[in-house]
């Protein structure tokens, strides 16, 4: 007989029994489908992350750090490829980053710091403080974060900033990010604040006067909005530049000057020894910065194929050194496992499905014995019955494996219709987080007929 003979005997024997049919059909469809639909959301899940990665410049960039975290930059390090010398970490200051600036392939870097004693911030005008971060970062192409209003940075402005996205909705611009740029910030520092040139009180010396110095009140600084960030890993963060950044953290304070006492301005009755008269006090500035040194540093490379090298580099500088990739390998790790147990909870449905296609072709096998003796008296191989019943059990898996797959496409793409509108209501840049690979879908099909054809061989 040949393959179209065993095609159609196989299909008018189904449509003898067409409730018993459909019934198996829908179980490999059910099968097929839970398949379909588990592994693609993985799969889309792994595409999704590199799409956001590649948005924002991660994929030729590699964040510095001496702690072994992010400090601020796109990614954080995990900490498995970084130096473990058991010292206390380097300290990263500008001869460290020119360093870094003269590894080959090495396009622009870009020093960030956090900047603390920061209170709240909000828009001048109104009274609704929001919780602040403020990130100070060197304006380049290593660090400029990716915009969706306004302009970016330039290395000499002070009291400017560019406003992470998740302020948006607090200062009630969440659907006119434009509109933020423009408007003034009021910046509330914590008491005792003294940096961007701010003099603290001057101690009161002489009768009445001694003890510490008073601590300054918190002060307001104002600030204009130039620019919006995109969403992105630094959305509760102010963009500052380094410049003044450094300003915010350079702090001033009174001390006694030169540590030396005045001479003797009086006497005390009953002893020959003079007592020392007030302090003479100067006014001494602290760059804290200078001794802490910056946080992380983000480094831009001329192609994604440097980063290893360039990690390398900065690894045998002695610090920490994590790239976009690495996170990435990371993350798809744990999605494929995660896709691999969803496969595994639709593979249980097909199972079962195959179970239930076994017990159709018994019972078809024992109330087809007369069909069977006859074909056999007319000539017809064992062979060739056998392969009768089998093509009728891979029919099965055949339509039901195409219809559950088509199924679980039309319901991704549905989805995928949903999920596009909020996340571009969020700001990311990504569609179609449910894909379908052609390999999935042809895949999942010739594994129903297998499956069905194994099942038609046990009868």
């Amino acid at each position: 007989m040949r393959f179209i003979d065993y095609f159609s005997f196989s299909a008018a024997n189904l449509r003898r029994q067409k409730l018993r049919t459909g019934l198996n059909v829908m179980a490999v469809v059910i099968g097929a489908m839970a398949v379909v639909s588990l592994v693609s959301i993985a799969v889309g899940a792994q595409n999704f992350v590199s799409q956001q990665f590649a948005s924002f410049g991660a994929l030729n960039t590699v964040q510095v750090s001496a702690q072994g975290h992010g400090g601020g930059g796109p990614f954080s390090d995990g900490g498995s490829s970084s130096p473990n010398t058991g010292s206390p970490p380097p300290k990263i200051d500008d001869a460290v980053v020119t360093k870094i600036a003269a590894i080959p392939h090495v396009t622009a870097v870009s020093p960030q710091f956090q900047i603390g004693n920061m209170t709240s911030v909000a828009l001048a005008g109104s009274s609704n403080q929001l919780s602040i971060q403020m990130l100070a970062i060197t304006p380049n192409a290593a660090g400029n974060p990716k915009l969706q209003a306004g302009r970016q940075l330039s290395a000499g402005d002070l009291h400017m900033v560019i406003l992470g996205a998740g302020y948006l909705k607090g200062l009630g611009y969440a659907s006119n990010p434009g509109g933020a740029v423009g408007q003034t910030l009021v910046i509330t520092t914590g008491p005792g604040f003294t940096g961007d040139d701010i003099n603290p009180p001057q101690p009161q010396m002489g009768p009445g006067g001694g003890g510490p110095p008073p601590q300054s009140a918190p002060v307001q600084l104002k600030a204009s909005i130039v620019g919006v960030a995109a969403t992105g890993p630094n959305d509760g963060s102010l963009y500052v530049t380094s410049l003044w950044g450094r300003s915010l953290m350079t702090f001033k304070n009174w001390q006694p000057k030169g540590g030396n006492q005045p001479p003797a301005q009086n006497q005390t009755p009953g002893l020959n020894q003079p007592q020392p008269g007030p302090p003479v006090m100067e006014l001494v500035t602290q760059d804290q910065l200078a001794q802490r040194g910056y946080d992380s540093v983000s480094v831009r490379t001329d192609s994604t194929t440097a980063v290893a090298h360039v990690a390398g580099s900065v690894r045998n500088l002695g610090f920490y050194a994590s790239t976009g990739q690495d996170t990435i390998n990371q993350l798809t790790s744990v999605l494929r496992i995660v896709g691999l147990v969803l496969a595994g909870v639709g593979a249980i449905a097909l199972f079962i499905s195959g179970i239930g296609i076994v017990n159709t072709m018994i019972m078809a096998t024992y109330e087809r014995t007369r069909e069977i003796g006859i074909m056999r008296a007319l000539g017809v191989s064992r062979r060739a019955v056998l392969a009768l019943f089998t093509y009728e059990a891979g029919l099965i898996g055949l339509m039901g494996g195409a219809i559950g797959a088509g199924l679980a496409v039309a319901a991704g793409l549905v989805a995928n219709s949903y999920l596009n509108r909020i996340i571009a209501q969020q700001g990311l840049d990504a569609n179609n987080v449910i894909t379908f690979p052609a390999w999935l879908f042809l895949g999942i099909v010739l594994f129903t007929t297998l499956l069905g054809l194994l099942a038609g061989l046990l009868p």
